[in-house]
C-alpha cells in the first residue's frame, strides 16, 4: 500500500494500467540492481584469484648484465635503473606452482604435485 501511495504521488497515476507500468519499472530496476551486484561480486572473486602470491623469500637478489652497457650489477625484484647508463630494467621472479592447487613446487622432484597428485610439467 505504501508503494502504491508513493508511486501515485510521484507519477500522478490515474488508472490501474498506469500502476501496473510503475510496478513493472520498479521490478525491472530492482532486478537490474541485483544482477549488477552479483556480477560485481563474481568479478571481484575472480580478480582476487589472479593476484600473485608473494615469494617465499621476499628479498631475492640476482646478478645480471645490463643489455645496453654490458656492465654487471646486482638486481632485486622490481624496477630499477642501471647505475651506469640509467636504462630502466624490470626484474620479476616466479616460483613454480601446481596449476590445480597452487602448491609451491620448489624442490619437488616428482612428476606429480605432492599436495593434490596433479601431473606437473618438468620444472627447469
Amino acid at each position: 500500500m505504501l508503494t502504491k501511495l508513493n508511486w501515485s504521488l510521484f507519477l500522478r497515476l490515474t488508472s490501474p494500467f498506469d500502476e501496473l507500468i510503475a510496478y513493472n519499472i520498479t521490478f525491472a530496476g530492482a532486478s537490474l540492481a541485483a544482477t549488477a551486484s552479483i556480477a560485481i561480486c563474481l568479478f571481484t572473486i575472480e580478480n582476487n584469484k589472479k593476484v600473485s602470491r608473494p615469494l617465499a623469500e621476499a628479498h631475492i637478489e640476482t646478478e645480471l648484465t645490463c643489455p645496453r652497457c654490458r656492465r654487471r650489477q646486482i638486481a632485486h625484484a622490481g624496477r630499477f635503473n642501471c647505475k651506469h647508463c640509467k636504462l630502466q630494467i624490470s626484474v620479476e621472479f616466479e616460483e613454480p606452482r601446481c596449476t590445480k592447487c597452487e602448491y609451491l613446487l620448489v624442490g619437488s622432484t616428482g612428476e606429480a604435485c605432492p599436495e593434490c597428485g596433479h601431473m606437473i610439467a618438468a620444472i627447469s
